[in-house]
């Protein structure tokens, strides 16, 4: 998959992140963790829903406890 546009010739970060699951130097967990601790909440519920995911209203109202 690469997401570099066809104009741009720089490395693009999405197609960098990947390159290192796929050169196995981190796990897409570990990846994953990195992206969501960078997210804030509203970026993390946005990013669920736009793929159709729900996240459960328990877990998401108890973050702000």
């Amino acid at each position: 998959m690469s997401f570099n546009e066809p104009w741009n010739d720089e490395p693009d970060a999405r197609e960098s992140a990947l390159d290192l699951i796929d050169e196995e130097i981190i796990t897409s967990r570990q990846l994953s963790i990195m992206l969501l601790k960078y997210m804030s909440l509203d970026d993390i519920q946005g990013c669920l829903n736009a793929n159709e995911l729900e996240l459960n209203d328990a877990l998401y109202d108890a973050s702000y406890d």
